[in-house]
Formats: C-alpha cells, sequence, structure tokens
C-alpha cells in the first residue's frame, strides 16, 4: 500500500524530493543518535520531572482547597437531612395532639 502511494506521489512533478532509497535513518548507521539529541533527551527528562513534580504540588493543593470547601457543605447538608427527620417525626405527633383537644 505505501509503494502504491509513493508511486501515484511519484507521478506529481516536484512532489518527491528523494526517493526512499536515498532517505537515511541515523539510527541504523551505528545505533547511537546523532550529535546532541542524548543531551536534549536527558535535558528533557529532567525538565518533565520537574514539570510533574510542579504539577503533582498544584493536584495536591487543589485537593486540599476542594476538601476544605467540601467539609462545611457536607456538615449543612446533613443538618438538613436531620431536620427533615425530626421533622417527620414530629409533625405527625403534634397533629395528632391537635386532635385530642
Amino acid at each position: 500500500m505505501f509503494t502504491l502511494f509513493l508511486s501515484r506521489l511519484a507521478d506529481i512533478p516536484g512532489a518527491l524530493q528523494y526517493t526512499p532509497d536515498q532517505v537515511r535513518d541515523p539510527y541504523l548507521d551505528d545505533g547511537v543518535p546523532p550529535g546532541g539529541v542524548t543531551q536534549i533527551y536527558f535535558d528533557s527528562v529532567g525538565a518533565l520531572e520537574r514539570a510533574a513534580g510542579e504539577l503533582e504540588r498544584e493536584a495536591s493543593r487543589r485537593i486540599s482547597w476542594f476538601a476544605a470547601l467540601l467539609q462545611p457543605a457536607l456538615i449543612v447538608m446533613m443538618g438538613a437531612i436531620v431536620l427533615v427527620l425530626v421533622l417527620a417525626v414530629m409533625l405527625p405527633i403534634v397533629s395528632m395532639n391537635q386532635l385530642v383537644r
């Protein structure tokens, strides 16, 4: 399929500057990346580790902030649930007391 693509691409004038035989893979020569690629790789690994550490601290800070907001909201919601339960028990008792009088 790729050869069909290359053959059709070769029909277009100026589309192919290099034939597939002229393209050289730098890793095929001796297995070592060319030039300063290894230094760039290790510099980028260090940058990625610093970025990962910063993102981890940011995520931890946001989770703490969210938990600090969520705790009071949960307490208010639980109070509202208890209020509904107390009213569900007390209102029938009060209404039966008014019927007796």
